[in-house]
């Protein structure tokens, strides 16, 4: 019988791929999931990546599709200012509550910076609060 060389038989294995980058920090979220950090390269542009990578079946790591987002290096001292700002407003509340957390850092926004908004909802309706429901 005719074995093509496109389609061989038995089936090959899928191998996951390699990290790329350097790896700066590994988190783990749970024995089959961690949170990777790495400084990486992508046509002579450098950035951050992070992304969710998942133990599977065969008990290799792989990137969880659509789990990941990248920084761009000359947005990363903002978004490690905003990582420390969130920090601070989480250790700050000693209940652990993320919505008076959120409130606060409402609270606390510069009125003229760029992200401050009006968050208030029209007459009749709640105010969006993407923290809302969660324990």
């Amino acid at each position: 019988m005719y074995v093509s060389p496109n389609h061989p038989c038995p089936p090959r294995q899928p191998t996951p791929p390699e990290q790329r980058g350097l790896v700066l920090a590994r988190i783990s979220r749970s024995d089959d999931e961690e949170l990777r950090i790495a400084l990486d390269e992508y046509r002579g542009h450098r950035y951050l990546a992070l992304r969710v990578w998942e133990r599977g079946r065969d008990g290799q790591w792989w990137p969880v599709k659509a789990k990941g987002l990248s920084i761009r290096l000359r947005e990363v001292a903002d978004v490690a200012k905003a990582f420390a700002q969130a920090a601070g407003m989480m250790q700050a509340s000693p209940s652990g509550n993320r919505q008076s957390a959120a409130v606060q850092g409402r609270l606390n926004r510069d009125p003229g910076s760029p992200d401050a908004r009006d968050t208030s909802a029209p007459a009749g309706q709640e105010p969006f609060d993407e923290f809302s429901g969660c324990q």
